[in-house]
Parts: structure tokens; sequence; C-alpha cells
């Protein structure tokens, strides 16, 4: 003051010039029209304050300028004129439109987002009502049944929600939000609030009801609870929102200085202790907590406070300025928010799918780890690189025409299929479904989950082969297969072969469905009748009849045919196939002839065949008589001839005997082979049989073959069986022991008869199995050789001379089983 007082603005004129008094104090005093102005006066680099000036001039001729400071007034209009910027750009930006109604319901103001809900353009609507619009009288009347109420009670409309029809007389579902805007006699002058357009999700959630309101007003979520505090810590004044946070009111708070510490949560009591203190202490300049507290009806809710120490003029500590904002919302968001991405994080670690985000030059920016299992390559690898390397080069043309597509239309859209190369070198097909982007710097994006088609298209190609495959059938097939609709039943395919069957074109059946019918044989019409019954009946059916083509000739035909049906079960079209059968039933009549003449044949050859039996029974008969009677004679010449040269004759005479009989046996056995049908045996117990009938002396039969295992002969197999342990007894020599076992040989199985004695010489091995080798007669292996035969059975002898005899008999598959089930005679073949 001093540096100014007893001096002329010239003389200030640099410092005056900078806030551009000297102009407005010259006029004053020319015109002697006051003038008021602001000014905005800097302090330094950082502060500043603004001034409101009135400049006068006294009749003195004096000039009188004052100085109001209205830094608070202009700090307050330029944060409300950020607010409004804000607010300008919310109401651009929301997917809401912001009204504005009188109290009588008439629409003053609609922001431009309207006409994208609505399609009307603003000023189509205001001067009018939203009853205008609604979409029934009876809505009308609940709506202003509600606007009423609220008009009266000066409420809010919180979540108001109405149908109406858009200009394109769409039906819509709408919730209105607002406040009244009062008057200052207290009476409503206007609601302002925003409508949302809720019908997919209304559609989505029709059968639900909200339980409680959504959403507060905003004077209700941006209300905040502010105090002030003594130098001592304790509360001096406490705004009455504390009351709509907490449940407590104001005074409360002053009269109860620990009632702060009392409501907060048990958890963040000790915190909010000492950040008090501590702020108390040093008087920090700006202070932020979170904190949680337990309202008076037990609801916890959090609070974020700030506060910062308050000075007097002079320097003198004042106390602490705070302000407590209910965030519990912000911290539920937070922690949902928290959830989701984790959840998305969960998700995008185990997706079956591949999700990726290229930037504008096709870069991979982002890949899920499902890459890595699908195609081999750590996402380290992938990371910075284009696509193309990784695609197929056929596919990568498309594929960039595909992504200028999405990035230019800003559109949602599936990519053509295209192959991928995994890192062992296959190449696997993939599809994707992108969407563009606008990450937080601004840059464009695509964003793609994709999808492993490989098996789909896999099986695509297969279903391709097979439907070019059966039309190459179709095309070369001999039967006629065809199909109809269902019950009206007209043609709608007949295959090619058609016209060699029919001697008529597809075309014909196609343009008259009755000829069908029309060209069946007069004699067997009823047989198509019944097979149509049995169509509709059974859903399937078959058929044997005549059909007679146009130049008179007559061709057996036979079809199936079935219904079939859609996936709800309903029919929809009959299929079947045809064949011409002209020939079978020209064979089958002429084999019946045939059939006949072989039946009168195996009359008279059975007829033959009894004689031949009887006389060859009684031929036997009668020789093993004279036999008889030749070996008594020949028994009582050896008695009576004393001479030892005759004894000799006699001998070899009585052993030539002996061959005749066992020959004349052998031709009775002979004839009983093959005279049975084959039967399924169980070998272990055939072998036991034989062996309780075998001459066998001090040598002893090991049974090891498998109960249960049965073989598919002649029931003369227990005389194989028999003969082998007898074969082995006569010439085994020092024989012991004969042993029975069963090995398999691929497909087939051998049955194993083996001993310990002296075994068969290796030019022998073959010769033992022609009649009439032997010491003996040497009939039965022969015998035993040729019962194996009749169901394929083969036998040899694969024995080491000197370490026994040992027979192979070999059975073919499908002639050896286990018997698993003997109740019903089933059993497994192996």
């Amino acid at each position: 003051k001093e540096e100014v007082v007893g001096k002329s603005l010239f003389d200030l004129r640099p410092a005056i010039d900078d806030y551009g008094l000297i102009p407005v104090f010259q006029q004053v005093w020319k015109t002697g029209v006051p003038a008021d102005f602001p000014q905005k006066v800097y302090i330094d680099e950082k502060y500043s304050s603004w001034y409101e000036n009135r400049v006068f001039r006294l009749q003195s001729g004096e000039i009188v300028a004052v100085y109001d400071d209205i830094t608070e007034r202009k700090v307050a209009e330029e944060a409300l004129a950020e607010s409004e910027e804000r607010f300008r750009n919310v109401i651009t930006a929301t997917g809401e439109y912001v009204f504005e109604i009188d109290a009588h319901g008439v629409i003053t103001f609609l922001s431009d987002r309207v006409k994208e809900i609505l399609g009307y353009e603003p000023q189509e609507l205001i001067g009018k009502t939203p009853f205008d619009i609604m979409i029934s009288p009876e809505e009308v009347a609940r709506v202003s049944a509600i606007f009423g109420e609220y008009i009266r009670n000066k409420l809010p409309i919180r979540r108001m929600e109405h149908n109406c029809l858009s200009k394109d007389g769409r039906e819509l579902m709408l919730t209105v939000t607002a406040l009244p805007i009062l008057d200052a006699a207290g009476e409503i002058k206007c609601y302002q609030g925003t409508v949302e357009d809720i019908t997919g999700r209304k559609r989505a959630e029709e059968a639900l009801k909200e339980s409680e309101q959504r959403y507060q007003t905003v004077a209700d979520f941006t209300y905040d609870w502010e105090y002030w505090m003594a130098p001592d810590g304790k509360f001096v004044y406490v705004s009455p929102s504390c009351e709509r946070i907490t449940g407590y009111r104001p005074e409360e708070f002053t009269l109860d200085n620990d009632l702060l510490i009392t409501i907060t949560h048990a958890d963040d009591r000790d915190k909010i202790i000492d950040h008090f203190a501590v702020a108390q202490e040093l008087n920090t300049e700006h202070d932020i907590l979170e904190f949680r507290i337990i309202t008076r009806t037990g609801e916890e809710r959090w609070i974020g406070h700030e506060s910062q120490p308050v000075y007097n003029a002079n320097g003198g500590y004042l106390g602490r300025r705070g302000s407590n904002r209910d965030i519990t919302d912000r911290k539920r968001v937070e922690e949902a928010l928290r959830e989701s991405e984790e959840k998305f994080r969960i998700h995008i670690e185990n997706s079956f799918d591949v999700i990726f985000t290229l930037n504008s030059d096709g870069e991979f920016v982002f890949v899920s780890p499902a890459w890595e299992r699908h195609f081999g390559y750590p996402v380290s690898d992938v990371i910075g690189k284009s696509f193309a390397p990784f695609v197929h080069p056929e596919d990568i043309a498309p594929l960039v025409e595909y992504l200028k597509r999405v990035l230019t239309t800003s559109q949602s859209e599936a990519s053509p299929a295209y192959r991928v190369r995994h890192a062992d070198g296959r190449w696997l097909w993939f599809i994707a479904n992108g969407t563009p982007i606008v990450n937080t710097k601004g840059e464009q994006q695509f964003v793609g989950v994709g999808r492993d088609i490989t098996e789909r298209k896999v099986a695509e190609e297969a279903l391709r082969l097979s439907e070019q495959k059966l039309s190459s059938i179709l095309n070369d097939i001999t039967d006629v297969v065809w199909s109809l609709s269902w019950p009206d039943m007209n043609f709608h395919y007949i295959s090619p072969s058609v016209e060699k069957v029919y001697g008529r074109s597809l075309q014909e059946f196609i343009d008259k469905p009755s000829l069908w019918a029309e060209i069946t044989h007069p004699d067997d019409k009823q047989i198509s009748d019944n097979a149509l019954e049995q169509l509709r009946k059974a859903g399937s059916a078959e058929r044997e009849c005549r059909i007679v083509r146009p130049d008179g000739s007559i061709v057996w035909i036979h079809d199936k045919s079935k219904i079939i049906f859609d996936q709800n079960d309903n029919p929809i079209r009959v299929d079947g196939i045809t064949s011409d059968i002209t020939e079978r039933k020209e064979l089958e009549k002429e084999m019946e002839y045939h059939a006949l003449e072989l039946r009168q044949f195996s009359t008279s050859l059975a007829a033959a065949n009894k004689k031949l039996n009887l006389l060859s029974s009684i031929t036997r008969h009668d020789i093993n008589n004279q036999l008889t009677v030749l070996m008594g004679f020949l028994a009582i010449l050896k008695k009576k001839q004393p001479d030892p040269t005759l004894n000799e004759y006699c001998s070899k005479a009585s052993n030539a005997a002996q061959r005749i009989s066992a020959m004349i046996q052998f031709t009775k056995e002979y004839d009983a082979i093959g005279v049975s049908t084959p039967v399924w045996q169980d070998v272990r117990t055939v072998l036991d049989t034989a062996a309780k009938q075998a001459p066998l002396g001090k040598v002893v039969v090991k049974n090891d073959l498998p109960a249960g295992q049965e073989v598919f002969a002649d029931p003369l197999i227990v005389k194989v069986f028999y003969n082998l342990m007898d074969n082995a007894v006569r010439y085994g020599g020092k024989i012991t022991t004969v042993r029975f076992s069963v090995e398999k040989a691929g497909d087939d199985h051998v049955i194993i008869c083996e001993d310990d004695g002296d075994g068969v010489v290796a030019e022998e091995k073959e010769k033992i199995f022609d009649r009439g080798f032997g010491k003996n007669t040497g009939l039965g292996l022969a015998l035993a050789r040729e019962i194996l035969d009749i169901t394929g059975i083969t036998i040899r002898e694969n024995g080491e001379l000197g370490k026994g005899a040992r027979f192979e008999m070999t059975v073919p598959k499908g002639a050896y089983r286990l018997q698993t089930d003997k109740g019903n005679g089933q059993g497994e073949k192996i």
C-alpha cells in the first residue's frame, strides 16, 4: 500500500497496463459512466485470484475503484461450465435420451438420442405428451395415474416403465427416471430426466420383477457428508446428508465425537483412529482414506474420506474440513469388475476356442493359451508377428479382404474357413467370429474367437465323396431307388434305372403318380393294396408282383419301402428300392421242375441204397459164418496133423482168415461213416469214453483236454481216439503214457495225441494212414482219417523217432468252440 499511495496511475503504468486498468479509468473519467469488469490477477505461476472491479467517478472528479474477490464464484462457474460440458457429453454418448416435461405432462425438451430410440425428430414430439405415442388407452390410463401421483406428492420418478410405439410401428418398452424441479413457491415446475429403451431386456426377462429400485436419483448419489473439525479434533459441524448415508443425525456426531469411531467397521477402526491422529498432528494438506461403517440399520457401507487443514488469513490453524462420500456402489462395482475380470481370465485361459487380437497391420497383440494347445506354438512365438506366416497361402487373400471389411464397416462378421499350420506341419481348419474395437489409445483392433472345424471339414469332405459315390452308384445300379412324398405319394426322385426295369421315363412317373398303380398286373393289384396297408400300419413293407411294360411284356419286381420321419416323429416321405426279379422267378420255376425230378431220383436212390446196405449186411453175415467154419476146421486140422511142415501152412491159412474177418469188420464200420449228421461233441468227454473201451494194459492216459470245449465232427470220432490209443499200445514198444492236449495255431486248433514210446520212422509217417499197412490189418488209422475228414479235420504224425509218436489233428476255424452255455446249446466259436 505504501508503494502506491501518493503516486499517479502513470507512475504505475507498467503494472497498471498489465491488468488493463488505465483505459478503463480514462473512459470512466471522461464519460462519468461507471464500469464493471472481472479481472484475473496472478499471484505467482501457481496461484491466481479473480476480482470483480467497479470503477466510478465522484462529483469531485476523483476516480474510485472497488475490488471484490470473486475467486470462489469464478471457480464455481468454471466447475459449472465444466460440469455442463461433461453433462452434454454424457447426453450425447449415453444410450438414453434426456427429456423435460412440464407439470401438465407436455414435452418441452428432448435430446437428439430420441431419434435413435423412437425414430422421431425431437421437434416432432415437443409440445405433445408421452401419452400420444403409448400403445393402448389402458397404458395411457395407468401411466397417467402414476404420473399424477408423482405430481401431487412432488416425488422423483424412479424407473417408471411404460409401453409405446416407435415411429415405424415397433412396440417398445421404455423406463423413465426423472427429478421434480420446484419453483420458488415449492410447486412442481417441471420434471427433468432420462428415458432408456429396455425392450430387449424386458423381452428376455419379462417373467421377472425387480424387487428393489436399481437407481437412486442423481442428488442421492452426489450429496456428500461434509464436516468441520476443530483443532482439538472434535466435530463442530456435520452436514444433514450424513443421516442419508449412516442413519445417524448430524447432532449425534457433534454431541458424541466418538460416534464415527463407534460405527466404523471393527476391521477398519484402528486404521481410521491412526489416520485422524496423524492428520491432526501433522496438519497434512490432503488426506484420502477408504473405510467401512455399520449404519444404524446394521448395513455395511464403504466411505471415501477426504480432508484438508483450514487456516485463517494469518495462517492460524482453524481445524480440518472433510468430506465423506458413500462409495459402496463403486466398491461393489470394483469387486464385480475384479470378479468379472477373474472369470474372464479363467475363461480365456481355459477356453477351447482360440481368442486373439490383431492390430490394424494384422499383427497379433494378444493370443489365448488355447493357441498352443491347438497348434503347438508357444504364445511368445506369435505375439507381435503377422498372422500370414501361420495361414495356408491359398487362404491369406480371403482373410485379408475379410479383415479389411470388418475394420472398415465396424460390423461383426464370421470369417471364411481357413487353414492354420500346426507345429508338426499339419493343416487345421478354423473359422473365426470377429468384431472391431478401439483400444484405450484410440487404435483400431480386431478381436476374434477362432474355432477348430477340422473334424467338420473332414466330415463335409467325406459327405461330399459319399454323395458323389452314391450318385455314381445310383446312376449305375440296376435296381430302382425312389422316394415319394407322404401321404400324397407323389414322386420327387427316381433313379435312372427306372427305364431299364419299367420301360418308362422318370418324368412319366413324376407327371402321373397314379401310373405306379396302373402298370401293376391286374392279378397282383391285391398284393400292392396289402403292401400299402402294411406300410401305413407298420411303417415298412415288401411286395413281389408283376408289372406290365408299354410293349406288353411282363416283369416280376420286388420292392422294399419304409416311411421316413422328421425329428418330431412326423412322417414326411417314403423311400424304397425296386429290383427286377424276373430271371429269379424263371429260375425258381425251372428249379421247381428239377426239384421234382431230384425228389423222384432221391426216392429211387434211397431205395437202391437200402437194398445195397441190406445185401452188404447179408453178404458180411454169410462170409463171417463161413470164416468161422473155416477157422474151426483149421484149428482141428492143426491138432490132428503132427507134421510140423503142415503146421506152418495151417498158421498162414488161419492168419489169412483173420485178415479177411478184419476186412469184413472194416467194411461194416466204413459203411457207418457219414451216415449220421455231424454234431458238436465235448472232446474231453469223448476221450474219457474211448479210454474206458481201449485195451490199455499198464499204459496211462492223461486227458489234458479243457472241459467245455467241443469239436464239430462225425459221431464216430470216439473210434478215432480209440484207434489212436490202441495203435500206441500195439506199436509203442517201451510206452508208458499217452497224453491228449490242445494248442492254438492261428485261427485253427490242434488236438494232440503223443506218447513216450518208440515213435514212427520218417519213411512211414504217411504210410501208416494207408489201408492195409501195418503188422495187423492196418485199418485203424485209415478209418480215423476218413472219419475226421467228414468235417474238414486233418491228421498227421509229427513225432520224433525214439521219443514217441505225436499225432496232430487240426480243427479248422468254426469247428471248435468253447461251450459257454450248455443250458441253451449256444457256445462261442473259437
